[in-house]
Protein backbone atom coordinates (compact mmCIF):
# COMPACT_ATOMS: atom_id res chain seq x y z
CA UNK A 1 0.00 0.00 0.00
CA UNK A 2 2.99 2.39 0.00
CA UNK A 3 1.56 3.52 -3.38
CA UNK A 4 -2.35 3.34 -4.89
CA UNK A 5 -2.37 4.53 -8.28
CA UNK A 6 -5.92 5.62 -9.92
CA UNK A 7 -6.84 7.22 -13.38
CA UNK A 8 -5.92 10.85 -12.13
CA UNK A 9 -3.68 10.18 -8.95
CA UNK A 10 -0.61 8.77 -7.22
CA UNK A 11 -0.95 8.55 -3.61
CA UNK A 12 2.65 7.76 -2.35
CA UNK A 13 3.10 7.45 1.55
CA UNK A 14 4.96 10.49 3.42
CA UNK A 15 8.41 10.97 3.06
CA UNK A 16 11.04 13.59 4.47
CA UNK A 17 10.59 15.50 0.82
CA UNK A 18 7.18 16.16 1.46
CA UNK A 19 7.46 18.03 4.78
CA UNK A 20 6.82 21.79 2.33
CA UNK A 21 3.74 20.69 1.60
CA UNK A 22 2.57 19.39 4.43
CA UNK A 23 3.64 22.63 6.68
CA UNK A 24 1.64 24.63 3.92
CA UNK A 25 -1.65 22.80 4.22
CA UNK A 26 -1.77 22.62 7.61
CA UNK A 27 -0.71 26.33 8.10
CA UNK A 28 -3.00 27.49 5.78
CA UNK A 29 -6.37 29.21 7.24
CA UNK A 30 -8.38 28.22 4.27
CA UNK A 31 -7.32 24.57 3.97
CA UNK A 32 -7.44 24.34 7.72
CA UNK A 33 -11.08 26.15 8.51
CA UNK A 34 -13.11 23.47 8.63
CA UNK A 35 -10.96 21.35 10.74
CA UNK A 36 -8.35 23.64 13.37
CA UNK A 37 -6.57 26.68 13.48
CA UNK A 38 -3.75 26.88 10.99
CA UNK A 39 -0.59 25.19 12.45
CA UNK A 40 2.09 27.73 13.02
CA UNK A 41 5.16 26.36 10.63
CA UNK A 42 7.04 25.06 13.87
CA UNK A 43 4.66 23.02 15.13
CA UNK A 44 3.46 22.01 11.79
CA UNK A 45 6.99 21.16 11.35
CA UNK A 46 7.03 18.52 14.45
CA UNK A 47 3.58 17.25 13.43
CA UNK A 48 5.78 16.56 9.74
CA UNK A 49 8.25 14.75 11.59
CA UNK A 50 5.79 12.52 13.60
CA UNK A 51 3.38 11.69 10.71
CA UNK A 52 6.67 10.43 8.95
CA UNK A 53 7.41 8.01 11.36
CA UNK A 54 3.80 7.15 11.59
CA UNK A 55 3.82 6.63 7.67
CA UNK A 56 6.82 4.08 8.07
CA UNK A 57 5.13 1.68 11.03
CA UNK A 58 4.50 -1.63 10.83
CA UNK A 59 2.08 -2.88 11.03
CA UNK A 60 0.39 0.46 10.32
CA UNK A 61 -1.81 3.05 12.77
CA UNK A 62 -1.48 6.17 11.04
CA UNK A 63 -0.37 5.96 7.71
CA UNK A 64 -0.32 9.28 5.85
CA UNK A 65 -0.28 9.52 1.43
CA UNK A 66 0.58 12.19 -0.45
CA UNK A 67 -1.98 12.98 -3.22
CA UNK A 68 -0.22 13.45 -6.59
CA UNK A 69 -2.40 14.60 -9.33
CA UNK A 70 -0.80 12.96 -12.84
CA UNK A 71 0.66 15.92 -14.80
CA UNK A 72 -0.19 18.67 -12.07
CA UNK A 73 2.10 18.07 -8.97
CA UNK A 74 1.08 18.05 -5.43
CA UNK A 75 -2.87 18.21 -4.22
CA UNK A 76 -2.82 17.35 -0.58
CA UNK A 77 -2.46 14.52 1.75
CA UNK A 78 -5.00 11.65 2.91
CA UNK A 79 -4.60 9.64 5.64
CA UNK A 80 -6.15 6.82 8.38
CA UNK A 81 -6.64 6.42 11.64
CA UNK A 82 -6.17 2.78 12.82
CA UNK A 83 -5.16 2.38 16.15
CA UNK A 84 -8.53 3.78 17.36
CA UNK A 85 -12.03 1.65 18.15
CA UNK A 86 -13.26 3.24 15.07
CA UNK A 87 -10.62 3.82 12.68
CA UNK A 88 -11.08 7.16 10.57
CA UNK A 89 -9.97 8.59 6.82
CA UNK A 90 -9.38 12.05 6.24
CA UNK A 91 -8.42 14.37 3.57
CA UNK A 92 -6.78 17.78 3.09
CA UNK A 93 -6.44 18.95 -0.14
CA UNK A 94 -4.60 22.51 -1.33
CA UNK A 95 -7.03 25.04 -2.37
CA UNK A 96 -6.46 24.53 -6.48
CA UNK A 97 -7.15 20.59 -6.03
CA UNK A 98 -10.71 21.66 -4.32
CA UNK A 99 -13.77 21.05 -5.95
CA UNK A 100 -12.36 18.78 -8.76
CA UNK A 101 -13.24 15.11 -7.12
CA UNK A 102 -9.79 14.93 -6.02
CA UNK A 103 -10.92 13.88 -2.28
CA UNK A 104 -13.75 11.61 -3.49
CA UNK A 105 -10.69 9.49 -5.73
CA UNK A 106 -8.25 9.49 -3.30
CA UNK A 107 -10.63 8.87 -0.46
CA UNK A 108 -12.23 5.82 -2.69
CA UNK A 109 -8.93 4.26 -3.81
CA UNK A 110 -7.26 4.39 -0.32
CA UNK A 111 -10.75 3.12 1.42
CA UNK A 112 -10.93 0.16 -1.41
CA UNK A 113 -7.07 -0.31 -0.45
CA UNK A 114 -7.58 -0.92 3.23
CA UNK A 115 -10.23 -2.76 2.73
CA UNK A 116 -8.54 -5.54 0.39
CA UNK A 117 -5.90 -5.33 2.30
CA UNK A 118 -8.09 -6.51 5.67
CA UNK A 119 -6.38 -2.99 7.57
CA UNK A 120 -10.29 -2.08 8.35
CA UNK A 121 -13.97 -3.42 7.15
CA UNK A 122 -15.14 0.08 8.57
CA UNK A 123 -13.86 3.68 8.20
CA UNK A 124 -15.67 6.61 9.61
CA UNK A 125 -15.15 9.69 8.44
CA UNK A 126 -16.20 13.42 10.54
CA UNK A 127 -16.83 16.49 9.65
CA UNK A 128 -17.78 20.08 10.71
CA UNK A 129 -21.24 21.04 10.31
CA UNK A 130 -20.55 23.54 7.97
CA UNK A 131 -18.47 21.56 5.87
CA UNK A 132 -21.10 21.14 2.86
CA UNK A 133 -17.88 20.05 0.70
CA UNK A 134 -16.92 17.24 3.03
CA UNK A 135 -20.65 15.88 3.40
CA UNK A 136 -20.82 16.00 -0.29
CA UNK A 137 -17.62 13.76 -0.48
CA UNK A 138 -18.54 11.25 2.08
CA UNK A 139 -22.28 10.95 0.05
CA UNK A 140 -20.32 10.67 -3.10
CA UNK A 141 -18.01 7.73 -1.51
CA UNK A 142 -21.39 5.65 -0.86
CA UNK A 143 -21.45 6.66 3.54
CA UNK A 144 -24.41 6.45 5.81
CA UNK A 145 -24.50 9.31 7.80
CA UNK A 146 -24.58 8.33 10.92
CA UNK A 147 -25.47 9.63 14.63
CA UNK A 148 -23.85 12.88 15.07
CA UNK A 149 -21.61 13.33 17.84
CA UNK A 150 -20.70 16.73 19.21
CA UNK A 151 -17.55 18.87 19.27
CA UNK A 152 -16.21 20.83 16.52
CA UNK A 153 -16.47 17.56 13.93
CA UNK A 154 -19.64 16.17 14.58
CA UNK A 155 -21.23 14.96 11.31
CA UNK A 156 -20.39 11.34 11.42
CA UNK A 157 -20.42 8.79 8.43
CA UNK A 158 -19.78 5.21 8.19
CA UNK A 159 -18.04 3.61 4.95
CA UNK A 160 -18.24 -0.17 5.11
CA UNK A 161 -17.02 -2.68 3.10
CA UNK A 162 -19.77 -4.02 1.77
CA UNK A 163 -20.72 -1.03 0.74
CA UNK A 164 -17.54 -0.04 -1.29
CA UNK A 165 -18.18 -3.70 -2.80
CA UNK A 166 -21.53 -2.81 -4.54
CA UNK A 167 -21.54 0.86 -4.55
CA UNK A 168 -18.96 1.34 -7.62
Amino acid sequence: MDLIDTPRLKLQMVGKGDEALYCRLYGDAQVMRHIAGPLPHETARRSFAIACCQAAERPMRRPWWVIREHGRGDAGIVGLVLDREEPEIGVVLAPEAQARGLAVEAMDALARAAFATGLASRLWLRHAPGNVAMAAVASRLGATRTQDGTGPDACRWSLCMEMKSISR
